[in-house]
């Protein structure tokens, strides 16, 4: 049986090569970022956690990519950014001028 990093590459290279170049990516991203969590799948989703808590979960869609924030992460995100991230559902920003010079 794979285990769950061949099983996470394996979805990934289901999506056609351009979406799942920039999920691979993604994932390279996160891994890099938060060397401390652990990859997993959740609700049929590549996952990242951290001591048990869902840091994140991403999935390429026929039309897009999305990432659904863990619920400790889109509060924290929430007072941080305010009214540009919602604190549940997925993650989209609604003013792109806070990563304008972040960028």
């Amino acid at each position: 049986m794979a285990g769950i990093s061949e099983r996470v590459t394996a979805m990934i290279a289901l999506h056609p090569p351009r979406q799942a170049e920039v999920l691979t990516r993604l994932r390279g991203l996160i891994q890099e970022l938060v060397p401390a969590a652990t990859e997993g799948i959740s609700y049929g989703m590549p996952t990242f956690e951290i001591s048990g808590q869902i840091l994140i979960h991403f999935q390429g869609f026929k039309d897009h990519n999305s990432l659904f924030l863990g619920p400790e992460v889109g509060i924290r995100l929430a007072t941080e950014l305010g009214d540009m991230v919602p604190r549940r559902g997925p993650s989209s920003l609604k003013k792109k001028s806070y990563f304008q010079n972040r960028c």
